[in-house]
Order: C-alpha cells, then sequence, then structure tokens
C-alpha cells in the first residue's frame, strides 16, 4: 500500500462519514510500513476522524503518559480483531479542532512514521509520540502573534536558501525534507550527515551574524557544516516575507512537497491571516557560503571547555577570512548533487 496524501486521507474519512450505527470505529487499512500499519477512521457516535496506527510488538504508554493538546485527543484504540501482539494508537480530531489542521497533522505524522520504516515497532511509536508532542507544543503557542522583525529577516533568508537549493538542482522533497530550521533543528538544513546553518542580515555595514548556541557552528555531529549568510536589502520593488512565501508555495505546487512545506511554515510562526502585516520588501544583495571547519572562528563546546554550558555571540562575516565555495561545490560534498 502506498503512503497516503492529504486528499486521500480526506477522501477515506468522507467515504466513512455516518457509516456507524454503533458505538466503536469504523476504519480502512490505508498502508503499511513494516511493522506498522496505518488506518484511517472515524469513532462513533461522535463521528470524529482518527488515524489508527498499529505496532506489531510495541507497547504502548499508560493512557495517562499520552500527550494532551488542544483540537485533538491521543487515545488507546481497541481494533476488533487485532492479535494480542499488536497495540493500536489513535490521533483523534476533537469536534472543535480544524479538520484543515487536523489533516495536515495526520499526514505530517504518515510522512515521519514513512521515513521510520525500516526501525523496530517500539522505535516507531516512540518517532510518533515525539511528533505528535511537537504538535503539541505548536497547538499551545499563541495563535494570534506576528514574528518578530528578526524573525522575518531570519525566516525570509531560509526561504532564499531553499529557492537557492532548488535552483541548484536538488529535487523539491528532500530539500523541503532537509529543512530542519522551523522544526528546532540545531542547523536549518541538514542532508545526509551534514548541513548548512543560514545566518540572514539587513545590516548596511558589515556582516553580523548572531549564533544562537555553542551547537550551532559544531561540526562533530554533522559534517561537512556550511554557513550560508543571506544579505538583503530594503528595496521598494523588492518581495514581502508573503510574496516570498507565495512564488515557493507555486514553485511547489506540483511537486509532492507543498504540503510538507505548510507544516514547517506552521511551524516557523508564519499564518496567512496575517500575510497583510509584512510590509517590508527585500531584496537579494549576496549569498555567501562558507565551509565551517577547524580554521574558521566559532565557539564550540569542545572549544569553550565544560565549564561554559551555553552561550549566544556574534560574529562579522565579512571579516572570516574563508574564501565563499559555490553552491553546487557544497551541495556536492554533502552528497546532493
Amino acid at each position: 500500500m502506498a503512503v497516503p496524501t492529504n486528499s486521500e486521507l480526506s477522501a477515506t474519512w468522507r467515504a466513512l462519514s455516518g457509516s456507524g450505527t454503533e458505538e466503536g470505529w469504523q476504519f480502512i487499512a490505508v498502508s503499511r510500513l513494516g511493522p506498522c500499519t496505518l488506518h484511517a477512521g472515524r469513532r462513533f457516535p461522535g463521528n470524529d476522524e482518527g488515524l489508527l496506527v498499529s505496532f506489531v510488538g510495541a507497547r504502548l504508554p499508560g493512557i495517562r503518559q499520552l500527550p494532551k493538546a488542544r483540537g485533538f485527543e491521543v487515545t488507546h484504540v481497541a481494533l476488533p480483531g487485532a492479535a494480542d501482539t499488536t497495540s493500536t494508537i489513535g490521533l483523534v480530531r476533537e469536534p472543535q479542532g480544524s479538520l484543515e489542521l487536523f489533516t495536515m497533522i495526520a499526514q505530517d505524522i504518515v510522512t515521519v512514521l514513512e521515513g521510520c520504516r525500516h526501525m523496530t515497532a517500539q522505535e516507531m511509536l516512540q518517532a510518533f509520540l515525539r511528533r505528535v508532542t511537537t504538535w503539541q507544543e505548536f497547538m499551545q503557542r499563541p495563535g494570534d502573534q506576528l514574528l518578530s522583525s528578526e524573525a522575518e529577516v531570519g525566516l525570509y533568508g531560509e526561504l532564499l536558501t531553499l529557492d537557492l537549493l532548488l535552483d541548484a538542482g536538488i529535487e523539491p522533497v528532500p530539500a523541503v525534507e532537509g529543512w530542519q530550521g522551523p522544526e528546532d533543528g540545531v542547523h536549518d538544513f541538514v542532508f545526509g550527515a551534514g548541513a548548512i546553518e543560514v545566518k540572514t542580515t539587513v545590516a548596511s555595514t558589515g556582516f553580523p551574524a548572531k549564533i544562537g548556541s555553542l551547537d550551532q557552528l559544531d561540526d562533530g555531529d554533522h559534517k561537512p557544516l556550511y554557513l550560508c549568510g543571506q544579505r538583503l536589502g530594503l528595496d521598494a520593488e523588492g518581495d514581502t516575507l508573503s510574496l516570498r512565501v507565495a512564488q515557493l508555495r507555486d514553485r511547489l505546487s506540483q511537486s509532492g512537497a507543498l504540503g510538507r512545506f505548510e507544516v514547517k511554515m506552521l511551524h516557523a510562526g508564519y499564518r496567512d491571516d496575517h500575510a497583510d502585516s509584512y510590509l517590508r520588501r527585500f531584496s537579494s544583495l549576496e549569498s555567501r557560503i562558507l565551509l565551517v571547519d577547524e580554521d574558521f572562528p566559532r565557539l564550540t563546546p569542545s572549544i569553550a571547555g565544560p565549564v561554559i554550558r551555553r552561550a549566544t555571540y556574534e560574529m562579522d562575516l565579512d571579516l572570516v577570512t574563508a574564501k565563499p565555495v559555490p553552491i553546487s561545490t557544497a551541495l556536492a560534498a554533502l552528497g546532493m548533487l
């Protein structure tokens, strides 16, 4: 069975709507991923949509240990005819929850499980719970907050870098999957064993780059590590953040990557109902790719030593003597070209 898309999940839920006459679940298996089977279902009498995930050989946590969030619940499910070795957990939309957002959450979790299909059932269960917890944290954020000026510039720079990767020849799905920044990744883009960290500035003098932690320029876990400096200018003829988002949506619309892009935009804090509030227009003045190696100026846990537990600092990329490399060279080293 192929992994279901958003539209296929929605179509299955519609087909099951109103089909239950007794209390319990009506469901259809939609995909098998190693030791895991996915079902789209409805719980009656409430007619609630649900994504049911069955794991062969996994042990579920107690009901009180399951994540809870506004808009959806996570619960144990007893499926008729299931073997004693199979445990099922359900992600169920609450009546007040947005169906559009719930469908996006369900599809995102399906995508995460697809990437774990070669793991054990217990490992897949833990990946499921971690992802649900990520959404739980997202649902607890205030929904009426605009991005700060700094976050607006940072997101614009990451989107500009995503465009740069697509222009260089990376396929849309791996490019979007590699974009980890919105989901609290240590680095903004992760590809295989390596990564790209993006720093964006609108400063007219120098090239200030704020480094948020000792791990951000540490290549111990991700190597090679590149820093992509994006220099923007304020330009009345440039693009707003919302225009940049719309352009990428158009570019990704036929690729199969649009759903994951929308999820990442949500986690980045971008809301369509705030689109008209982002008034600044930017133009791209420079994209600078630098290899972060032993000669690159930085603070890392090994350099700072055990006494310094955490630190943030600012550097001027204009004073870094490392020679910029073409994006094609960086992507080849990352195994993407």
